[in-house]
C-alpha cells in the first residue's frame, strides 16, 4: 500500500502543470493523491479476488509462462492504474547486494577474535561503520592527479624528433 501511495503521488506531481511547485505542495494526504490511491487499491482488490478476466484458467496459466510486463499489458487493460503500477514494481531489480554488504561489515566487526562482544555493541558499531562509509562516499573526495609531461602539449602537434624522416 505504501508503494501505491508513493507511485500515485509521483504520478500526480508529474501530471500537474508545474511539477516543481507540486513537488513542494502535494503529499500522500492530498485529495487527488488519496483518490488515485483508493482507485489503485480497488483495482488491486479485483486482481486479488481473481474477478473478471483473472478467473480464466488460460490467464492463470499464462501468468506462469509469460513475462510479467507483457502479461499485465495483455490482461490488465481494464485496470489502468494497476497495469501502470505493476510494470514499474516488477522492473525493480531484485538483488541481495545491500544485505551482503551489511553482513560483510558486521563480520568485520564481530569476528572470531571479538566473539565476547555483546550483540548490541556489535550492532551499534556496524551501524556507525556504515554511516562512516556513506559520509566518505558523499564527501566527493577524489585523489589529486598530477599532469604528465605529454599531457601538457594540448595542441596535438608532434615534436620534430618524433616525426619520421621522409
Amino acid at each position: 500500500m505504501i508503494v501505491f501511495e508513493r507511485l500515485c503521488l509521483r504520478d500526480e506531481i508529474m501530471a500537474s502543470a508545474n511539477p516543481e511547485q507540486a513537488w513542494r505542495e502535494l503529499t500522500t494526504t492530498s485529495p487527488g493523491v488519496v483518490a488515485r490511491v483508493a482507485q489503485a487499491e480497488r483495482e488491486f482488490a479485483v486482481y486479488q479476488r481473481r474477478d473478471g478476466v483473472f478467473s480464466r484458467p488460460s490467464v492463470l496459466e499464462n501468468a506462469k509462462n509469460m513475462e510479467p510486463a507483457a502479461w499485465w499489458g495483455m490482461y490488465g487493460k481494464h485496470l489502468p492504474l494497476l497495469s501502470a503500477i505493476a510494470p514499474r514494481v516488477l522492473a525493480q531489480a531484485a538483488a541481495a547486494s545491500a544485505a551482503e554488504r551489511n553482513w560483510s561489515v558486521y563480520g568485520q566487526i564481530q569476528g572470531a577474535h571479538k566473539s565476547r562482544m555483546s550483540h548490541g555493541t556489535a550492532d551499534k558499531l556496524c551501524h556507525e561503520a556504515m554511516h562512516v562509509q556513506l559520509r566518505m562516499q558523499d564527501a566527493g573526495w577524489s585523489a589529486d592527479v598530477e599532469r604528465w609531461e605529454s599531457d601538457e602539449d594540448t595542441d596535438g602537434s608532434k615534436e620534430e624528433s618524433e616525426q619520421p624522416d621522409g
